[in-house]
């Protein structure tokens, strides 16, 4: 059945399978709150979302940046950070198949990627930067990672190589139930501390690192572990972008098909307490311009930042579902981006691909966001002049940077924007090439989710990172409360990683759907729940790893549990 198909099989056929269209109130319109309502929609449910802002997407959304449109011109393209898509993302690609494009039902949001060639790895020293190709397939991915890794600095000694290359194998002959227990209880640094390998090694980590999230001190070993084999997988797509600024290309497509499908949506209604008499959820507070009201429902979706619910979660709340009583307890960090946008276009990552900055105190990653939109309509946005963007993400908001010896915390916005262009021109600009020319930005605009209220730093929305132990405080998508349930990339998943992802979004979106289903006695079909993504050579170990574990015995290549401290 092809793509088309299946959303007219969603849309004639599925309604008449739910439970007397019962109604669901979905909270929070961002990535995993539109996964929900289209879920629930396909399966006749009656379904309301109310998001806070003014726009839908949530942290993946793009916008408008305010005032940069001239003459009759649309605004320039600003974004929270550039959006990558990684081959495992098995739960998102197949709800894209199900979302056709607004002005071409004949296409889905599927056919709105271009494949990600490579990755560029640039230290700010003379050397030259280095460039590992991304392959679809197994076999060839493997290949090229051992050779990139023996090649890439070319100063690694032999004991780093024999004790990073036995630690890998442990992490990829690990089976799933070990890593989302044993492993949780350890962190990433345990496993490989930096001490038990060279200065250029460790140079080469703390580099990967700034992909996200790893480079936290407490980031969970087992999150990880499932991060690294989830993107080693046998046939896979490799890393794919969108062709076009994220809601040109996905959110506004997949609103108009949500309302197709008989979603309301409403923006700009916040969310002031969930209500409980003594058994269940009665209503939802919620307030707009207009005032405060409350919004009743058969079954309530909390779809919001685990930043924003974990207020929400009062003693009586807690009392009733204990699940949510920890949430405090998780951690976010800072993941924030910035364009510069060009007079003419710079590609500046090798062969397609993105911009890891090694060496950089602020952990800069970047994408050369021109490249990846091909039929971008230039001309009709911002002053006419633009022809090129850069966007840029900071992953380290507390390490003191080289322009003006101070924390992203503690600059100003033109100071933040102007240490993030210094420290790419210093590693891009070497050896008598200018890759980055001041003359070229035409302008800039930091991520609308950093304000500066009363001249400090805030971040309105942090991302989720799995710690150590915070599978335990995480709750589940059906709350011990009967019609209350959780949405959101911080819920129980088996594709969550460090940092959280989309995939991790989409995965909790399905498993409220199913628990309202069952819930409800519907007869509708489950949401597809995809087994993370393995390279089929260690099945066999992965299957012995499993026995061990179901032993209570530690991997076969460790002495101890979480194979820390050998």
């Amino acid at each position: 059945m092809n793509s088309r198909s299946l959303i007219l099989f969603s849309l004639l056929v599925c309604p008449a399978l739910s439970a007397e269209n019962e109604r669901v109130i979905i909270v929070g319109g961002g990535v995993s709150g539109l996964f929900a309502a289209q879920e629930l929609a396909e399966r006749g449910f009656d379904v309301e979302v109310f998001e806070s802002t003014g726009i839908f997407g949530g942290k993946a959304r793009s916008y408008g940046v305010p005032g940069t449109g001239t003459d009759g011109r649309g605004d320039l393209p600003g974004e929270h950070g550039f959006r990558i898509f990684w081959g495992y993302y098995k739960h998102v690609f197949d709800s894209f198949q199900r979302i056709p494009l607004d002005d071409d039902p004949s296409k889905t949001v599927m056919d709105q990627f271009l494949v990600e060639q490579a990755l560029m790895t640039c230290p700010v020293t003379p050397e030259a930067c280095d460039v590992a190709e991304f392959h679809p397939h197994g076999e060839q991915a493997w290949i090229d990672m051992i050779g990139n890794f023996t090649t890439y600095w070319g100063h690694f000694t032999l004991h780093d190589y024999e004790y990073c290359s036995g630690r890998m194998l442990i992490l990829f002959t690990t089976c799933l139930e070990r890593m989302l227990s044993e492993f949780d209880q350890f962190s990433f640094g345990q496993f490989l501390p930096r001490d038990k390998v060279s200065a250029e090694m460790y140079r080469w980590l703390l580099g990967v690192d700034h992909l996200g999230g790893m480079n936290n001190a407490d980031a969970s070993l087992g999150a990880t572990a499932n991060f690294l084999n989830m993107v080693m997988a046998d046939d896979l797509d490799t890393i794919r972008i969108l062709s076009q600024p994220t809601n040109d290309a996905w959110i506004d497509h997949h609103v108009a098909y949500l309302q197709r499908l008989g979603v309301e949506l409403h923006l700009n209604h916040s969310i002031v307490s969930v209500d409980m008499d003594s058994k269940s959820v009665s209503s939802v507070t919620v307030s707009n311009a207009t005032g405060t009201f409350k919004l009743t429902a058969d079954y309530y979706v909390m779809a919001i930042p685990v930043d924003r619910m974990e207020p929400l979660v009062t003693p009586s709340l807690a009392s009733a579902a204990p699940s949510l009583s920890h949430l405090a307890s998780l951690t976010t960090i800072w993941m924030n981006g910035l364009q510069f946008f060009l007079a003419k276009d710079v590609p500046t990552e090798a062969e397609g691909g993105m911009v890891l900055y090694i060496d950089t105190p602020w952990y800069l990653t970047s994408v050369s966001q021109a490249s990846w939109w091909p039929g971008y309509d230039w001309a009709s946005r911002g002053d006419g002049t633009v022809h090129g963007v850069i966007s840029a993400i900071i992953s380290n908001y507390t390490t003191s940077g080289w322009l003006f010896n101070k924390t992203a915390l503690e600059c100003s916005p033109d100071e933040l924007r102007r240490e993030v262009w210094y420290q790419m021109k210093l590693t891009l600009n070497k050896n008598g090439t200018t890759v980055l020319d001041d003359a070229n930005v035409v302008a800039w605009s930091i991520g609308d989710s950093l304000t500066w209220a009363d001249g400090t730093l805030q971040n309105l929305e942090p991302i989720f990172i799995q710690t150590t132990n915070s599978r335990s405080w995480r709750p589940a998508a059906q709350t011990e409360i009967p019609n209350l349930f959780v949405s959101a990339d911080y819920v129980l998943t088996n594709s969550g990683v460090t940092p959280t992802s989309m995939e991790a979004a989409n995965e909790a979106a399905r498993r409220a759907t199913n628990a309202i289903l069952q819930a409800s006695n519907s007869s509708a079909t489950p949401a597809m729940i995809f087994d993370p993504p393995r390279y089929a050579l260690f099945d066999a170990a992965r299957s012995l790893d499993y026995a061990r574990w179901k032993a209570g015995l530690p991997h076969i290549l460790c002495k101890n549990k979480g194979c820390v401290q050998e």
